[in-house]
């Protein structure tokens, strides 16, 4: 009966085993790499988009909202006292539809705003019908006629009409600076949005990555250290486990040269793994990043633009 070369098939199995560790672990080495590589270049356009974000922010903070809604509202609120006019029941949300407020105002502040002036308009009637019969029985007690009272109401609109026209060019300019300032904030938002759904899983950090470190660990101390332990062997060795023969191993040299081979190769993968695990943005830039995917981080008055359009499609559709 031949005798088993034992030796031959614990090289072979070492070598075979050493083999597959080296490709997998090149091809593994080389991804975390390359991931680094997109990690940084990814990190770095997060703090572009965020510092884009609070210029956009900072320039929308400087524009004169107030100013410009109190003015250019004066022509609406003109046009509001036209039509309750001819019809002073008509239901403010049915008034809004009729005119044409500013988009930046919330539509829910516009109709409140209707309402209320559809109040003090009843109200201001309500007084000049009291003054008015005041005055004509004043005239009738007296034999004379008071025409003056009948401008009253109309006077202050009638002198509004040429201011308004003088501010027209400064409406219309502000009116553009807000247009192109949403435009920008909205098509930031949207990058924004793109951007931070790609990396918020984390795609650098992969667990399968780290998985496969793991096993090609594994694979190097069953497949390539222990066959090693056992060469070179006697012809006539016979396949045994006997741990008294571990401290003798350990404190050989072939012991050292194997322990320090296993030493570096588990220090280098260490390091790699590492290196996978920290591939993760920080919550705290995310959570940054994530801001500026809405519009109100810009400016309120933006996500109010945005609100009714999404009103006005909904009650269209």
């Amino acid at each position: 009966m031949p005798t088993t070369d034992w030796n031959w098939f614990f090289s072979s199995v070492a070598q075979s085993a050493a083999a597959i560790v080296g490709i997998f672990g090149a091809f593994i080495v080389t991804k975390i790499l390359a991931n680094q590589s997109a990690f940084a270049e990814k990190s770095l356009r997060i703090q572009e988009l965020i510092t884009s974000g609070q210029k956009i922010a900072d320039a929308s903070s400087r524009l004169s909202f107030d100013w410009y809604h109190r003015h250019d509202s004066a022509g609406e609120l003109e046009d509001l006292e036209k039509l309750l006019e001819k019809d002073d029941e008509q239901d403010p949300e049915a008034l809004y539809d009729k005119l044409r407020f500013s988009p930046y105002i919330a539509r829910a502040d516009a109709i409140e705003m209707i309402a209320k002036m559809k109040t003090i308009r009843a109200q201001r009637l309500e007084r000049e019908r009291e003054e008015s019969r005041r005055k004509m029985e004043q005239s009738k007690a007296l034999g004379v006629f008071a025409f003056s009272h009948i401008m009253d109401s109309g006077l202050s609109r009638s002198l509004s009409a040429p201011m308004q026209l003088h501010m027209r060019p400064q409406l219309e300019k502000k009116r553009e600076e807000i247009d192109c300032l949403y435009t920008e904030a909205k098509h930031l938002a949207h990058v924004v949005s793109d951007f931070h759904s790609i990396v918020s899983p984390n795609p650098e950090s992969s667990l399968v990555i780290t998985t496969s470190l793991i096993l090609i660990l594994t694979l190097f101390f069953v497949g390539v250290i222990y066959p090693l332990s056992f060469m070179p062997l006697p012809t006539d060795w016979k396949p045994a486990l006997s741990l008294a023969e571990a401290p003798a191993f350990i404190f050989s040299l072939r012991g050292a040269l194997l322990g320090a081979i296993s030493l570096l190769f588990t220090t280098m993968l260490a390091m790699f793994f590492i290196m996978n695990i920290r591939l993760k943005y920080s919550t705290a830039m995310l959570e940054r990043l994530e801001k500026y995917k809405h519009l109100s981080e810009y400016s309120q008055y933006f996500a109010n633009r945005e609100a009714n359009a999404a009103q006005r499609t909904a009650v269209e559709s």
